[in-house]
Order: structure tokens, then sequence, then C-alpha cells
């Protein structure tokens, strides 16, 4: 058996309150990526970049979900809202604390980026 540890490239997966990690497979490799699949919500984080994850994030960690150039998709306040709501009824949300700091989350945010007149 071979193991190996890759240091400072994390996969965090999301979304589901028990996760299986034998649902993420290598499906590929090249002499340039190293491909993944999973069935669970995931995204990659290198953190030699020092990158933090935001907002427009959302499209690798959900490409079928969020497609380029809808048109209800680009008014920022829209796309906003989209992801809100999405993440509600798809993530499993499973405490009263769970759902209202989504719903704080997205306040604060919200809050952060439209000034009041």
């Amino acid at each position: 058996m071979i193991e190996m540890k890759i240091e400072d490239h994390l996969l965090i997966p999301f979304g589901r309150p028990k996760w299986d990690i034998s649902k993420i497979k290598i499906v590929g490799v090249s002499t340039s990526a190293t491909y993944f699949r999973s069935e669970t919500p995931c995204v990659y984080i290198d953190k030699g970049q020092e990158w933090p994850i935001v907002m427009s994030d959302f499209r690798e960690a959900f490409p079928q979900k969020f497609e380029r150039g809808k048109k209800e998709y680009e008014d920022p306040l829209a796309a906003f809202h989209f992801i809100r709501d999405y993440l509600k009824k798809n993530c499993e949300i499973q405490t009263d604390a769970e759902q209202r700091f989504l719903d704080l989350y997205f306040a604060y945010i919200l809050g952060q980026v439209i000034l009041p007149e």
C-alpha cells in the first residue's frame, strides 16, 4: 500500500452532514493536472496561493447549476440571491443554528456591499 501526503492543498467537502471520502475519486491524471470527481460538493484550496474562497467560486463548486451567460445571473444582486437560495435549499442544513448562520452570513455580506444612502 502506498500512501501520499500533499501539503498545502485542500479538498473541502461541504453541504452534507456526513460525507463519505470514498465518494471523492481520482478519475484522471496528466502531466499538468490530477482530476477528481465527487458526489459531494467540494472546493479546492491551494494554501500557498493565499487566496480566499469567494462568491464567484460558486461557479466552480456547482458548474452545472450556475451557467455563465444566463441573463438572470448577470445582475450581481440576482446572482447573490441565487447562491443564497441554492445553498439554503440544497445543502443538508439540519439545525436552526446552521440555518441562522447562513441567514446572518448572507445578511452581513449584503450589508458590506450595499451601503445605505
